[in-house]
């Protein structure tokens, strides 16, 4: 029990540290934008990730090996549902992947409706990756989440973007 205290305080104390920097270390909006491109970038990724996991079966999160480190426990990155695979991307479960693309996916609209200055394919890779990736996932919580965030976001909308966001 003392292990598993001492283990939830070091996880605490690392995200508070990390929330920490980022107050001290984004001074301006514009910082700000950059950290959320490249997060949005980052989740699309994963995003891939899982779809390739869920494509091909194979779970490639076993195959990371960083150097200096030792393997203290196999991640699995894929469950099994009712014969189809679950894709777990670099997260420890489905679940926990479609909790985390669910929490980008508005960010990741944001970005792709209001920069103007990129070209269509970089701005809607991600948001497409996410939307992939969310029903792939086979997670409830994320389905639900999905629907909660697009009842908040397309009454937001204009239009003609609310109408292209209920035929998506």
């Amino acid at each position: 029990e003392a292990r598993q205290a001492d283990s939830g305080i070091f996880l605490l104390c690392s995200w508070l540290g990390i929330v920490l920097l980022t107050m001290d270390g984004v001074p301006t909006r514009a910082r700000l934008d950059v950290l959320l491109r490249r997060l949005v970038v980052a989740v699309g990724a994963l995003a891939i990730l899982a779809v390739l996991q869920f494509a091909t079966h194979q779970a490639y999160t076993n195959l990371i090996q960083i150097p200096g480190l030792s393997v203290n426990g196999g991640l699995v990155g894929i469950y099994g549902r009712d014969g189809l695979t679950r894709p777990a991307g670099t997260a420890v479960h489905p679940i926990e992947l479609g909790a985390v693309l669910t929490m980008v996916l508005p960010i990741a609209i944001h970005f792709a409706i209001s920069e103007d200055g990129r070209s269509v394919i970089r701005r809607w890779w991600p948001v497409i990756a996410i939307a992939i990736a969310i029903p792939i996932s086979i997670s409830r919580s994320a389905i639900v989440s999905t629907f909660v965030v697009l009842c908040f976001m397309i009454p937001t909308f204009n239009r003609r973007r609310r109408r292209l966001a209920l035929c998506g």
